[in-house]
């Protein structure tokens, strides 16, 4: 089983996650919403039902294992209370594969009040606090891709060494790395409408 701590909050107001696996045998279950039938996963959600605990399901479907004959399913139940967790992850505790939790008491607490900031052990890279990731602007007459974009970031970081203050990946979306607030305060009020995300990592070392 793995047990990892919450970086933010899932849907924006679940610290808490209980990941439950099953094994459907053959291909002939039955599909409610795409899904295999599964009684083990049936019944956590009557005890959830029953107990009228807030939270979100996401449901993983694996490919037919041809070799073992059973298609494996895995249910996410996303949880707002420390209690409601206890209890899924020990009424299912053999069937248990993941647990997501904060920390401690001052990680929850810190996770709810500061939803925008993703919460890390380290730090992106073991450097980088904000990430800037930029709208696809397509390609120019030339066939360069983002052009505008990387022009206006080699031009103002030109006196920084890349690598180190900062770090830009070019895909279908540009993402600028940072070390700094200010740049990152720059680059948020030279592009504005052209941002798609903005990230920015708290260690959770520095949660009290």
């Amino acid at each position: 089983m793995i047990k990892t701590h919450t970086s933010k909050l899932f849907y924006g107001k679940f610290p808490y996650v209980v990941k439950i696996s099953d094994q459907v045998p053959g291909k002939s279950w039955l599909r409610f919403h795409g899904s295999p039938r599964s009684e083990l996963l049936t019944a956590c959600k009557e005890l959830v039902a029953e107990n009228e605990i807030p939270h979100r399901y996401y449901t993983e479907v694996y490919p037919f294992d041809n070799m073992h004959h059973f298609t494996r399913v895995d249910l996410n139940v996303f949880l707002r209370e420390r209690k409601d967790y206890d209890l899924i992850s020990a009424a299912f505790n053999k069937h248990v594969v993941k647990l997501v939790e904060p920390a401690n008491t001052s990680h929850e607490d810190w996770l709810k009040k500061n939803t925008s900031i993703v919460v890390r052990e380290n730090l992106i890279y073991g450097r980088y606090r904000y990430i800037v990731s930029f709208k696809s602007t397509g390609y120019n007459v030339d066939g360069d891709h983002n052009s505008e974009i990387i022009a206006w970031i080699n031009s103002n970081f030109e006196d920084r060494v890349c690598g180190k203050d900062y770090l830009c990946r070019n895909g279908w979306y540009v993402r600028l790395y940072l070390t700094n607030q200010m740049d990152m305060t720059h680059v948020a009020l030279a592009f504005g409408g052209q941002i798609n995300t903005v990230t920015h990592v708290a260690l959770l070392s520095e949660i009290d």
